[in-house]
Order: C-alpha cells, then structure tokens, then sequence
C-alpha cells in the first residue's frame, strides 16, 4: 500500500474507512486509519481469490475491529465476498450523490477511479453517523428476494420473446394469433407452433385431430373451438411465396424453443418461491392482503423483509421504494412530481399490487372511484401510486404489530372517520 494523503484523527466508530469504486476488472481503493489518519491508495483484481486476501488482510490488520466501506454498486462479486465478513459496515452510496460531492471540487466534469474511491472515502468520514448502513436480512429472504427478481426477469424476456414472435407471425401466418387466443407465452402456443409451423400445415392436419388438440390442452369452448375449426377449412395463407416463408419458419422455431425454455424456467423458479414462501412465519400475513397471490405476495414479503428496525415508520418505507412524490419548493413556486430515481423492482412490486388489489378490494375500487370523479388532471398511473402509497401504510401497520389484514375492520374504521371515499363503497354482493 502506498501513502498519498494525511488528515487529521477524528473521533469514530470505525478502526478504518474506505471508499471503494467498483470495477469489471480492478477495483481502486482508498483506505484511511482512523487511529492515524493516515490515507493508502490501492488497486484490486475483481476475482474471489484477491477480494477474500483483501478482506483476511483488514481483519487481522485491524484486529477484526469494526471497517466501514462506501461503495456505489450494491450487487456483483465485491459485495457478495464482502458480506462474509462480519467486521465490515456496508454503507452503500447513491451514485447520484458521489457524483454531485465529485462535481464540488471537478465542476470540469474530469473523473478517474483513483478520484472516484477517494469521493467516497470523504463522504463516509464526513457524514459518518448520517449515511444509513446496509442491514442484510436473513438468508431465507434474501433468496426469496432474489427468485422473485429472476422469475420477474424471465417474464420480461418471454414478453419480449413474444412481441418478436407476433411480429413474425403476422408477415405469414396471422391466423396463428386466433388459433391460440392471442397469447403466446403458453405451453398451448408453443405445442400449436411446434406441431403446424404455418397454415398449410394445421389445413393438412384432420379436424378431429386439431379437436383433440384443443381438449388435451382443456380448452373446450365449443364457441372457441368453431372459430378455430373455421380457419381449419376457410383459412386463406397471407403468402404463399417458399423463399419468403422458409425462414420466417425456421425464425418462428427458434423463438418457440427459447419460449418454451423460458416458461419450464418460470414455473420451476416459481415452485421454488413457493416453497419458500411457505417456510417463512410472515407468509400467512402477506397472504392476507387481498389481490396478493402466489406471484405478489412473496415479493411483498421480500420487500419488507423481517427486519422491523429497516423501516421504523411507513414514510421510511413509502421515500425507499420511490412511491412517495417528491417536493420541490423555491421562493412561491412549488412543484410535486414523480420520483425519478427509485429501486425500480421495489417501485413495481408496490405498484403492481395497488392495480391488482382493485379485484379484491371494496375500498380500494372506492378510492379509484372518488380520484376518477374529483380530479380535474386524472391519471391513472398517477392514482395507482397514490393508492400503492396508502397500503404502504396499511402493510406496515401490520407488519410492525405481526398482524393479518382485516379488509371488513379497515372498512369500519373509514365509515367511523366519515371517509370521502364510503360514498363510492360498492355493496358487498357487487364487488368482483
């Protein structure tokens, strides 16, 4: 380690600070001796073998006193070997921060990573006690957080794969489209597309065969199945030009085999957060809110969590995941707007639970009721956010107390407080 800056000793917490910024190859590191105030400037290789020598070598350096390390990315190879150690104190940093602390002393704009990690060194020795330290959970939630992550990735890239797929379909076999309802991303579409590549071949097939085609994938609609017996004997082929239809063929194979992977991939990481889910003591209460199925409710789990000192009040909560707006106020003028910068999967979970609980929730469907009929600017997005940000409140009443949601008492509660919104409560029979 080679010595580049002094500063005086100040009274800390930490036997070390570091900042470190993060790289595909080599990480530039700046280290500061509490005890001395001294500062070391060094590089290292991202592989396991350097970072655990690293980390072995603070620990005894340090006697396994407690280090604090500042860094920007929150995930990858360095974050993953650093919470195998027990002494370090995480204390992730907002990039957008670094970046304005860097543009104090460089308003030019010039960066280097040497630069980068001594930024972030100054920014923990200068606020220590402000930055919020990272609070890891318990093994089982952050796996439960992690499927949930990898099953929403495969369902975006089947979307994708879809839109691509429809795409090719539309050029020569748009019947397809109706042959499958409209749905790609099923086990129906891919076993139709595999066995009748085009409209030739499902025209070539028997009816009876594309009838028990259908009942063995329990679709049994007999106004369905006409419609689709229709095509079979009336259909017209968009082209019938070989040259141009061979390889939109083979393009739509090679999508339906990547499709099909994709669904065996979602359902196995789905039994897996089902598994899970099932192990964990908050899964009943999670369970509870309506609209939260197999697929929200354990994602709700894994936003929460089962540290209750993480979000000691809901606004903690409501500011982490970007629900709550942001104000902006200068002199008279004052604007409230949409949180640009926001964990985005967070951000969506909670959102997406606000427009699936407009199926089960009496006093959610009123909510969006009383909006639609007293905003002058209504925007649906803007509602469903607004919504997602009262059931934050609702949630983390009852996480905090370990107790189920009771949609019956909240009702009450609003009729007791004369709620604005109990004039657009549905009666109970009428409630989908």
């Amino acid at each position: 380690m080679n010595a580049s800056l002094t500063s005086p000793a100040t009274p800390t917490s930490f036997a070390a600070q570091i900042g470190i910024d993060w790289g595909n190859r080599m990480h530039a590191v700046s280290l500061r001796d509490a005890a001395t105030g001294q500062r070391e400037r060094l590089t290292l290789e991202n592989t396991p073998e350097t970072l655990h020598r690293f980390f072995c070598d603070l620990g005894q350096r340090f006697g396994r006193q407690p280090v604090a390390i500042g860094f920007e990315k929150t995930r990858g190879l360095l974050v993953n070997v650093m919470r195998q150690y027990p002494f370090v104190t995480a204390l992730p940093l907002n990039p957008a921060s670094v970046h304005a602390y860097r543009q104090v002393f460089t308003p030019s704009g010039a960066k280097c990573d040497t630069k980068d990690a001594d930024v972030m060194l100054d920014l923990i020795v200068r606020y220590e006690g402000k930055l919020p330290p990272e609070l890891p959970d318990e093994p089982a939630i952050r796996q439960l957080a992690g499927l949930c992550e990898e099953r929403r990735a495969a369902v975006d890239s089947g979307t994708r794969l879809a839109q691509e797929l429809r795409a090719k379909l539309n050029a020569y076999f748009p019947q397809a489209l109706t042959l499958v309802g409209g749905e790609l991303t099923t086990a129906l579409a891919c076993d139709l597309l595999s066995r009748w590549p085009d409209l030739v071949a499902f025209q070539r097939s028997q009816a009876q065969t594309v009838r028990d085609f259908y009942y063995a994938h329990h679709c049994r609609s007999e106004a369905r199945l006409a419609e689709r017996l229709a095509l079979h004997h009336d259909g017209m082929p968009s082209c019938t030009d070989e040259p141009t239809v061979a390889p939109l063929r083979f393009a739509v194979q090679r999508m339906v085999r990547q499709l099909r992977t994709l669904i065996n991939s979602q359902d196995e990481v789905q039994q897996a957060i089902d598994t899970l889910f099932a192990t964990l003591p908050d899964a009943a209460l999670f369970r509870s809110f309506p609209g939260a199925g197999p697929v929200l409710a354990p994602r709700l789990l894994a936003a929460f969590g089962t540290n209750r000192s993480r979000y000691p009040s809901a606004s903690h909560l409501q500011c982490a995941s970007g629900i709550a707006p942001v104000t902006e106020q200068s002199g008279h003028g004052e604007w409230i707007h949409f949180r640009w910068k926001r964990p985005h999967f967070l951000h969506q979970t909670f959102y997406e639970y606000a427009q699936a609980s407009l199926k089960s929730s009496r006093w959610a469907q009123a909510y969006l009721k009383y909006r639609k009929d007293h905003d002058k600017n209504y925007r649906h997005s803007a509602v469903i956010r607004a919504l997602a940000f009262k059931w934050q409140r609702i949630m983390h009443a009852c996480w905090q107390a370990h107790s189920l949601y009771d949609e019956q008492a909240y009702l009450q509660r609003l009729m007791r407080h004369h709620a604005p919104i109990c004039a657009y409560l549905e009666p109970l029979e009428e409630c989908s």
